[in-house]
């Protein structure tokens, strides 16, 4: 069962959505393996334009080694801008902390998948392998 809006317990940070991962097998399990990903932090902007670099920022503020692990999701309508871009980058070089973005396209080709009997994870695991192999 997904957490929304929750509140770090100083109360300074709030996270969209929450999903504790407790997988022992298959893609998931591998992301609790690979990339701490004891829970998944998603943080949801409805923006028209592009996500901005300080959006990248609080999402990667949000992971840590200790608290929800270093694993989050950024749903959006498109995309980064290239500032946001190079932050994700430097999260994932310099911390560890993967950052995947999901855009309007990518959140209908999971929900297709799913209907259709397929893993909507193969998405995710396919953003990451792109942007792993591309670094």
């Amino acid at each position: 069962m997904p957490y929304t809006e929750s509140p770090t317990r100083d109360g300074v940070n709030r996270r969209d959505i929450i999903i504790p991962n407790y997988a022992s097998d298959g893609f998931w399990a591998h992301m609790l393996l690979f990339y701490s990903a004891h829970y998944i932090v998603v943080d949801a902007k409805n923006y028209v334009g592009a996500v901005k670099k300080r959006e990248v920022l609080q999402l990667g503020n949000y992971l840590s080694q200790h608290g929800a692990g270093l694993f989050g999701m950024i749903a959006c309508r498109t995309a980064l801008d290239a500032g946001a871009e190079i932050t994700r980058r430097e999260l994932w070089a310099f911390h560890r902390k993967m950052i995947v973005v999901l855009n309007d396209d990518d959140l209908i080709q999971m929900l297709v998948a799913h209907a259709g009997g397929s893993d909507p994870g193969d998405v995710i695991r396919q953003k990451i392998e792109d942007f792993r192999l591309g670094f």
